[in-house]
């Protein structure tokens, strides 16, 4: 089950850095995607460590070859990096790095940008016995995922 993850997780890196390069191709990521997708961690034969192992090796290949990409982006492929519908956006740090937050501001019928997300949110963080939360204010462009974009961010 663990290699079957990994695999996916793989395809995924493949297939976002293949959304990143828009119509130009990379040969050394086609050979590293081909061996991914070529890859049956459910062979009979083959254990699970070894499954792993060959996994490990895969994705050490396949992070050169994102290094190496990375190093040759133009503008255009730092764009569609930005433009990218996994992107992290700001509802994301809210939701993960936040104890608790509250929207003021944002989405509703009197704001002046639905692409602007004002919230209020709490850090907990312990001192010895004792439990402090720190009161911060969050303000930023959210841009959303999929069709909870807000205004294209």
């Amino acid at each position: 089950m663990d290699a079957q993850k990994k695999r996916s997780e793989l395809l995924q890196r493949v297939q976002y850095a293949r959304d990143i390069l828009g119509r130009k191709e990379s040969q050394s990521l086609e050979a590293v995607a081909k061996k991914i997708e070529d890859f049956n961690p459910d062979q009979p034969h083959a254990s699970d460590d070894g499954a792993l192992k060959a996994l490990r090796f895969l994705a050490e290949r396949l992070a050169e070859v994102e290094a190496a990409l990375d190093r040759e982006l133009s503008p255009m492929d730092r764009v569609r990096i930005v433009r990218h519908p996994q992107r992290v956006c700001l509802k994301d740090i809210l939701e993960n790095v936040y104890d608790n937050y509250t929207e003021i501001g944002g989405q509703d019928e009197h704001s002046i940008d639905p692409g602007m997300l004002i919230a209020r949110a709490y850090v907990t963080r312990r001192k010895g016995k004792k439990l402090l939360n720190h009161p911060v204010m969050v303000v930023g462009q959210e841009k959303g995922h999929g069709e909870e974009f807000r205004n294209g961010g």
